[in-house]
C-alpha cells in the first residue's frame, strides 16, 4: 500500500518562487505592495494544492478568503480585494469557480493561477506635469540668475 502525502498545515506551505524571474517583469512591478504579499501568499497556497492534489489536469486550484488575509497578513478586507482586483486585473489570477454569499450561496471562491501577467505591458506615463514642473524650475533658476548678475 502506497504512502498517502499529507496535507501540509498552513504553517508548512512552501512556495517555488524564482524572485528573479518574478522581479524582472513589468507587471510584477507595477503591482503594490499589499498585491505583491497577497500574490506571494497566493504562489504558496497553489503550490500546497499541487502538493496535495490527485493527477488532475490543469494548474492547482486553491482557496483564499478574506479571513485568511486577515488572519495571515493582518489585511483589511478592503485592502485585501483591491490587491486581489489588482493581480486580476494584470493576470497573475484568475477565477475558477466564483463563491461567495449571493451567487455561492456561503462556499468560497476557488482561484488559479494566470498567465495573463507575461503578456501584461505597462500603460504609458504621463509626465506632462512633471515636465511642468521641471520647466517652472528652470525658469525661476534662470530668473534669480540674471537680477543675481550684475553683469548681465
Amino acid at each position: 500500500m502506497a504512502k498517502r502525502k499529507a496535507v501540509p498545515s498552513k504553517l508548512n506551505w512552501y512556495a517555488k518562487i524564482h524572485i528573479f524571474e518574478l522581479l524582472t517583469l513589468p507587471a510584477y512591478r507595477n503591482l503594490s505592495k499589499s498585491a505583491t504579499d497577497v500574490l506571494t501568499l497566493a504562489l504558496a497556497k497553489s503550490d500546497a494544492a499541487a502538493a496535495v492534489k490527485s493527477r488532475k489536469p490543469g494548474r492547482p486550484v486553491f482557496e483564499f478568503t478574506f479571513s485568511e488575509a486577515e488572519r495571515t497578513l493582518h489585511m483589511p478586507a478592503s485592502t485585501f480585494n483591491a490587491a486581489w482586483k489588482q493581480l486580476a486585473e494584470v493576470g497573475f489570477i484568475g477565477v475558477n469557480r466564483p463563491g461567495g454569499i449571493g451567487d455561492g450561496d456561503g462556499i468560497p471562491t476557488l482561484y488559479q493561477l494566470a498567465d495573463g501577467f507575461k503578456t501584461w505591458v505597462a500603460p504609458p506615463r504621463d509626465n506632462t506635469n512633471i515636465l511642468k514642473a521641471q520647466a517652472a524650475k528652470r525658469a525661476k533658476k534662470e530668473a534669480r540668475g540674471a537680477i543675481s548678475d550684475p553683469t548681465r
